[in-house]
């Protein structure tokens, strides 16, 4: 079972710089807006007041993804297994690179889950459209807590970036040689382990598979 528990703050500081990082451009677009409106006074109220929203959606979108998959366990934050769809969607349309993704989540059997192996679906989607620079489909398969969970990217050049990779094959990696982009490696297989399991990456051409073994329901 692999833990976090090498150099604690080392390793809090990488995520949130990760966390920051991803939440900048949102944040960000909330202060373009804003900044549009002060300057174009009526005339550019329509376009500012669109960006404003659009900005201020995904901001909000990101900060309860990353406090349900990075938060504290037992805080409350990991959604119902009937919000999943509905958060992950949102966030995928959304598109960190202006390159929105489509999820394609099974019509049932996610209701099985409890919220540990919730986290580790979460992980794994958020995993999984880092591998698509231009945008495509994460497909989530019927949870089988006995089999394990899995989930497919399918996109142009989809590609899990070498790093992670490498961490995540080497999950006690020390923390001195992770990254805020790496330490998400480290961060999914310490999920993994609290369920008993591990995560592992399969790529081919145009799709990238991402699976755990199976996980306490």
């Amino acid at each position: 079972m692999t833990e976090m528990n090498d150099d604690p703050i080392t390793l809090a500081q990488l995520l949130t710089a990760r966390v920051c990082h991803d939440l900048s451009g949102a944040v960000g677009g909330v202060g373009t807006g804003a900044e549009l409106l002060q300057d174009a006074g009526a005339d550019g109220a329509p376009d500012a007041v669109h960006l404003l929203a659009d900005s201020a959606a995904a901001a909000t979108t990101r900060l309860r993804l990353y406090r349900a998959a990075f938060g504290r366990e037992g805080s409350g934050a990991v959604p119902g297994p009937d919000e999943v769809p509905g958060l992950l969607s949102t966030y995928l349309r959304q598109g960190s690179t202006g390159a929105a993704t489509r999820l394609i989540w099974p019509e049932e059997g996610a209701d099985v889950l409890g919220r540990d192996a919730v986290r580790l679906l979460l992980n794994m989607v958020i995993l999984a459209r880092e591998t698509l620079p231009r945008g495509g489909t994460v497909e989530v398969a019927p949870p089988q807590p006995e089999q394990g969970l899995a989930v497919e990217a399918r996109g142009d050049g989809a590609a899990l970036e070498p790093g992670v990779r490498a961490v995540l094959e080497a999950p006690d990696t020390p923390a001195e040689d992770l990254t805020p982009r790496t330490v998400h490696g480290r961060f999914i297989q310490a999920v993994a382990g609290r369920l008993g399991t591990s995560v592992m990456v399969e790529e081919q051409e145009g799709a990238v598979g991402i699976a755990s073994g199976p996980v306490a329901a």
